[in-house]
């Protein structure tokens, strides 16, 4: 139970749900596509979009739920969160409250005869699917959560996908090098959904050819924006603002990129005045995260500066550390 004050102490349901991370990544769609056929098959019927990649795929999925937001009723799912887990699950730019939450995920823990128990993100992802077909969504934009070929979010059929830029991360589940990661990500190619993907490396970009080209599927890549849209700072920004852009033109023609502007993403470069100074929140995790992070703190205006770093025991953090040095 939480005993941070101000926090409140999570539920019995929630300790329930975050339990199942002890289960780890489990690569392998048999148990939750059953689970998913077992409450109906929710939101088999929309239309979405799929968005994977290494870093990038939080703020381009919400790019692309902002800007078709203003014409439909979006669903949004995203992962991690910062605060509260219903953070994941958006219609409408909404969040699902714990209460509903807590439903939802109890309807997908009843379901009974799995293979195997479902994880943690396999029953956030079928908890919001059942979230977005009760709540009206009329699209969806489903960001993928480790790799591609066997992430949960594969039990739709999207009607398009956005690769954003792939680089090392996870690699103690998707390969040793970013050909490998490219082809675990970009083995969702085979379910022939149009694609577009943000400018990659030579390794990256033969890979996600190589397999459009078996599976037949129309792969284009965009060229970054002018700028980047107004709420995230930052110049790797325009490069998922074009791939953001891209998506949602391809559901509706009409977007145009100043429907862009505007979004709320916490944690991207986010500045909060404090007292005479700033604070920048960003959740960079890996080297070409905190890549992107040090070239826009290398134009910014000069100052003092502390720096306070964390990350989990998988990541490099030496690397990253004296990037940010």
């Amino acid at each position: 139970m939480s005993t941070v004050p101000g926090l409140p102490s999570r539920a019995a349901w929630q300790e329930a749900l975050f339990a199942r991370r002890y289960l780890g990544v489990q690569l392998g769609l048999e148990a939750v596509c059953a689970a998913f056929t077992a409450l109906g098959s929710p939101g088999a019927g929309l239309r979405s979009v799929h968005v994977l990649g290494t870093n990038g795929k939080g703020s381009t999925a919400a790019l692309c739920a902002h800007a078709l937001g203003q014409r439909l009723r979006v669903g949004l799912y995203t992962s991690p969160h910062l605060h509260r887990v219903g953070e994941r699950i958006r219609v409408g730019g909404e969040a699902v409250g714990d209460d509903e939450l807590q439903g939802l995920v109890d309807r997908v823990l009843a379901v009974q005869g799995l293979p195997r128990p479902l994880t943690f993100f396999e029953i956030l992802t079928l908890a919001a699917l059942l979230h977005f077909a009760a709540s009206g969504a009329e699209l969806l934009v489903m960001e993928a959560g480790l790799g591609g070929r066997l992430d949960a979010t594969r039990v739709l059929r999207h009607t398009v996908t956005l690769f954003t830029p792939i680089d090392l991360d996870h690699m103690n589940y998707l390969g040793p090098d970013v050909v490998a990661i490219a082809g675990e990500k970009g083995a969702v190619l085979e379910d022939r959904a149009p694609a577009y993907s943000a400018p990659q490396s030579p390794e990256v970009a033969m890979v996600l050819r190589g397999l459009a080209t078996r599976w037949n599927v129309p792969l284009t890549f965009v060229e970054p924006l002018s700028r980047p849209p107004e709420g995230l700072e930052g110049a790797h920004q325009r490069i998922n603002a074009a791939l953001a852009l891209a998506g949602a033109r391809h559901l509706d023609p009409s977007i145009a990129a100043e429907d862009l502007d505007g979004v709320i993403w916490p944690g991207r470069l986010e500045r909060r005045v404090v007292g005479q100074g700033a604070v920048i929140f960003d959740v960079a995790h890996n080297p070409h995260g905190i890549a992107a992070l040090v070239a826009h703190l290398e134009v910014a205006p000069r100052a003092p500066r502390a720096l306070l770093f964390g990350c989990l025991a998988d990541k490099d953090a030496p690397a990253m550390l004296a990037a940010l040095a």
